[in-house]
């Protein structure tokens, strides 16, 4: 039996969590205090300190339940940046209120903003754009003239997908909804009343870890029947139309926005860390990969995370045009992004069924397989099971939100990507520039955490895509590292420099290495992330980013990189520090040795009577090669001409694969017990990325042979001696 006391304490919680998600943030946070006060009531009169304790559990356990709710607690701290970005764009918003009349965008308006840049809009959306219209000025299911939010705040409910292929963006915005707060940071008119009788509204986007603010007015494609063609506002909620017309405007046009994926998306509406599980499909194959899914989403879920998922790609077809009606007869949409709502498991007779919900942005069309909608499945569970999961009232229409069974996702969906959204963790940006040259200095960071209990960082090096800079293509690319390494117990003070982490410091194991963001580069994603690292109290930690081959991005700068410092707590210390070539080279091949393997067989072949004394070493494209020998040196020859994507570590940029193997043909001597990066690939990853490379090794037992480069610092070309 609950406390009569319990009972008002959790009545009140009760009602703070359905305010909260509302987004009534005043009734919220008064009926949270209310709760607390109840609690805190019956702690102070109870003398058993146990019983206290489990109560107090007990109402944690229950207020957890909205955890994923946003405004118990703030998700991130109003920085100066954030304050000064709304101010402006409120200013800007604000400035076009009172000249009267409806605003006009003349930087981003008419057949411009359709096709630009040579991104024309796929033949699909472009027949079914006849003109434009104010969306302000059509109505809403009430009859009243929509607004930002409608009459019931942001709902992932609101976001419907029109003929732009943009589900990757609108997909993340249906699960951005499902936490008002932070639609209610990306996008805002004038005030807080969300109408602008001008038509004129903000909303803040991070590009490539950057944070912009993008003023736009609400004039959208329409068809020709005058609605709009692309994100909708039939549901009274014109928040979805402006992110994605903010989107079109920062990337030059609507056209530049078809077709991406969910971790890009993600990125551009947080700014924060992603992370990606390619070829979840592969993983009905691996003994104990559904579990490990099943583990995944659940973390996820439970903390809170946005999660998306990408369907299709999955082979299940002998070509797409198979694939295409495989997907069609199920109800799924090959090549298209959903909303992961919810991960639960519920008990079915004797066992358990692991079951996910989804949400398709057009808010329509849905799974017709097991647990779908009006499926035998549900007849199994008890009637309290069925309502909960009902949430909604999803298993009574077609509103785009459909449950399935986990192996059913694992089979038809190829990734998931998740957002790593924390409350009230600290963050630091920094932009970073890649070395001009694989010899130069590149920039690195040195951290410190504060004393007391560990602090979690979860840091990521975000890149620019080339969407909307070149005609050619608009997808992510994946080349960036991100290598951490913690700093010799009392080396150096906090201002002292980085002299702590040398090439010998390095390669010795003194600067340990802890994380290395090469092992887990997604397939195509933007972002690489350390996860979830716990740095011990008072301990400096050096942060490599590097960017290998930012020539081949498309994307004009080598500049178009951020790194995110998100922890826990505000670190102690972060400085810009310089990291010299030798100790670039010795952090690249730390990583190398310490994730990849000894290499062998097919791709690196010895030479006969080649053994121990020469190693080579091979990390997700990038080789190091070792000569141990105390008085031979070693030739390596790799030939590139027919390889695709690979930059070697005496050639300038990127190679051209109509040569012949021999006009690439690189060879390199390495001196007795000396070391060498000879080969590090560029962005695209796949099968064919390291294609036809041959790669060979002789070592010579004249001294002076060949042409041996000097053992001094100087980049990746250049040799070092062994330090163990």
């Amino acid at each position: 039996m609950v406390a009569p006391d319990l009972e008002i304490a959790i009545n009140f919680a009760s009602q703070a969590v359905a305010a909260d998600q509302a987004g009534d943030r005043a009734t919220a946070l008064a009926r949270y205090m209310d709760a607390a006060g109840a609690l805190l009531a019956i702690v102070k009169v109870e003398r058993d300190a146990a019983k206290a304790a489990k109560l107090a559990a007990r109402m944690e356990t229950y207020v957890g339940r909205g955890s994923r709710a946003s405004t118990g607690r703030s998700y991130f701290t109003a920085d100066d940046k954030f304050r000064s970005d709304v101010a402006a764009g409120r200013a800007f918003c604000a400035a076009a209120e009172k000249r009267g009349g409806q605003y006009v965008d003349d930087k981003f308006q008419g057949p411009a903003a359709l096709s630009r840049d040579g991104y024309a809009l796929p033949a699909h959306s472009a027949k079914d754009v006849a003109g434009w219209v104010r969306g302000g000025a059509l109505a809403g299911p009430d009859g009243r003239p929509v607004g930002l939010f409608g009459a019931d705040g942001p709902r992932p409910r609101d976001v419907g997908q029109g003929a732009l292929g943009d589900c990757w963006l609108l997909s993340s915005l249906s699960v951005l909804a499902n936490f008002p707060e932070l639609v209610r940071r990306l996008v805002w008119a004038a005030d807080d009343s969300g109408r602008s009788a001008a038509g004129v509204f903000a909303a803040r986007l991070c590009l490539a870890g950057e944070f912009r603010v993008v003023t736009v007015d609400d004039a959208v494609p329409a068809r020709r029947d005058g609605r709009p063609a692309f994100a909708g506002v039939d549901a009274g909620a014109l928040w979805p139309a402006i992110v994605e017309k903010a989107a079109a405007k920062l990337h030059g046009s609507y056209g530049a926005l078809d077709s991406g994926n969910a971790a890009e998306a993600l990125g551009l509406l947080t700014g924060l860390p992603t992370r990606t599980w390619p070829k979840i499909h592969e993983m009905l194959k691996k003994t104990g990969g559904l579990d490990e899914l099943h583990g995944a989403l659940v973390h996820a879920h439970r903390s809170g995370f946005i999660i998306s998922a990408s369907c299709g790609f999955t082979g299940l077809g002998a070509d797409e045009a198979q694939e295409e009606k495989i997907y069609d007869r199920v109800g799924l949409l090959n090549a298209h992004e959903y909303a992961v709502l919810r991960v639960v498991d519920v008990t079915v007779g004797a066992g358990k069924a692991r079951l996910v919900q989804l949400r398709n942005p057009w808010a329509k069309r849905e799974w017709r397989g097991p647990w779908s909608r009006g499926g035998p499945e549900w007849a199994a569970l008890p009637e309290a099971a069925r309502a909960m999961l009902d949430d909604g009232r999803c298993l009574a229409s077609d509103d785009g939100v459909f449950w399935m069974a986990l192996a059913d996702v694992a089979k038809y969906f190829h990734e998931v990507t998740v957002c790593r959204l924390r409350r009230n963790f600290a963050q630091v940006r920094w932009p970073v520039s890649s070395p001009d040259a694989l010899d130069a200095p590149t920039p690195a960071f040195r951290v410190a955490a504060p004393a007391g209990e560990p602090t979690t960082l979860d840091a990521c090096l975000i890149q620019r895509t080339e969407r909307g800079t070149t005609p050619r293509g608009h997808h992510v690319v994946g080349d960036a590292l991100f290598l951490v390494f913690a700093e010799p117990p009392g080396a150096v003070d906090a201002t002292a420099g980085t002299h702590a982490f040398t090439r010998k410091a390095i390669s010795a194991g003194s600067a340990a290495l802890v994380h290395a963001g090469v092992e887990e580069r997604p397939g195509l994603a933007p972002v690489v992330a350390t996860g979830d690292l716990k740095l011990a109290p008072g301990r400096a930690y050096l942060l490599v980013p590097l960017c290998l081959n930012w020539r081949v991005l498309g994307i004009g700068s080598k500049h178009a990189l951020a790194a995110v410092l998100y922890s826990s707590r505000p670190l102690q210390h972060v400085a810009a520090a310089g990291l010299a070539p030798d100790a670039l080279a010795a952090a690249v091949r730390a990583a190398v040795i310490a994730k990849g393997a000894t290499q062998g067989g097919e791709t690196a072949k010895a030479a006969p009577g080649a053994d121990e004394d020469e190693r080579v070493y091979e990390l997700d494209g990038i080789y190091v090669v070792e000569n141990r020998r105390r008085s031979s040196y070693l030739t390596v020859t790799v030939g590139l001409g027919a390889a695709r994507n690979l930059v070697s570590s005496r050639h300038g940029g990127v190679l051209d694969p109509s040569k012949p193997d021999d006009a690439y043909a690189v060879e390199d001597t390495l001196p007795p017990r000396s070391w060498q990066i000879v080969l590090a690939r560029s962005p695209y990853r796949g099968s064919w990325a390291i294609q036809n490379t041959k790669l060979a090794w002789i070592y010579n037992k004249v001294r002076g042979e060949a042409h041996r480069p000097p053992v001094q610092p100087g980049g990746f070309h250049a040799c070092y001696p062994l330090d163990d």
